[in-house]
């Protein structure tokens, strides 16, 4: 029975042992996760202050370049609203200028048949002058050839302040005088239509 005592005892002393090593051992890995533990937070706490202090950089840009983006899109609104005003009055200059354009056209329209009308009465006035030229030139003839029979008639030496009047009626028809022809020319309304 002793044996069994002393081989109890024997069991519970090595239990014992091994136990009291188990608790060393897990006091020793409890101690070293708290240590361990402790360094992870202050490491996760640092850098999530980090993390925290970058954020709000961050933010403090992102907010200093959404200013700028708000700036500059009022801007390039102000510039495009302004070349949209610049493009509409030079559109109405342009539709001016095109209105003057097609009135001085009319207006050419209307000076040009002015001027064929002038032409074709400067040419009916030539014309006439040609005419009347050419009567003068007759006249002259006849004039020349009444000296010319009057001397014949009655010699070098007589005087020409003689009343020449039968003598042209002996030799020159009387011409009844013919008024010129004048062509019609045709309205300005017509010619602008």
């Amino acid at each position: 029975m002793n044996k069994v005592v002393a081989d109890s005892a024997e069991v519970c002393k090595t239990t014992t042992k091994n136990v009291n090593k188990l608790i060393v051992e897990s006091t020793t890995f409890m101690e070293n996760f708290q240590t361990t533990f402790n360094n992870n937070t202050s490491s996760a706490n640092k850098a999530t202050k980090d993390l925290g202090s970058l954020f709000k950089s961050k933010r403090t840009q992102l907010q200093a370049i959404l200013t700028g983006l708000k700036t500059y899109l009022e801007t390039f609104q102000a510039t495009i609203s302004c070349q949209i005003s610049q493009l509409k009055d030079e559109l109405v200059k342009e539709s001016t200028i095109k209105d003057s354009l097609k009135l001085n056209s009319e207006e050419v329209k209307v000076l040009s048949a002015k001027l064929e009308i002038l032409k074709n009465q400067v040419k009916d006035l030539l014309s006439e002058k040609a005419v009347m030229r050419s009567c003068i030139a007759d006249v002259t003839y006849c004039r020349e050839f009444r000296n010319l029979v009057y001397f014949r008639n009655n010699g070098e030496g007589a005087s020409t302040k003689v009343d020449p009047k039968p003598a042209v009626k002996k030799f020159v028809k009387p011409v009844t005088p013919v008024p010129p022809v004048v062509k019609k020319e045709p309205k300005l309304k017509e010619i602008v239509q």
